[in-house]
């Protein structure tokens, strides 16, 4: 696994909870193309991360655009690698 992207209330993104924020490695994030979305990631030590995202509160008029608008608060996407893409 590279990375999974986990889905977020915008407020939770912005006031994450004690026990993530003084037990895990987090980078500030930031937002993504059409600044529907903002991130944090959770980076582990062999460079995979999980990411924390949610749909920024200034834009709902075109939140219903996104790919993954109805789901709910969970899991919403993951990634694959390989150290060597010609196993592939």
């Amino acid at each position: 696994i590279d990375h999974i992207v986990i889905k977020t209330p915008y407020e939770e993104l912005q006031n994450l909870p004690a026990w993530l924020t003084d037990n895990f490695v987090l980078t500030p994030g930031g937002r993504h193309a059409y600044r529907l979305t903002k991130n944090k990631m959770i980076i582990f030590a062999d460079g995979n991360y999980l990411e924390l995202i949610a749909f920024i509160d200034e834009v709902p008029s075109i939140k219903g655009d996104h790919w993954w608008r109805d789901h709910g608060y969970s899991i919403v996407y993951w990634a694959f690698i390989t150290p060597n893409h010609d196993d592939l």
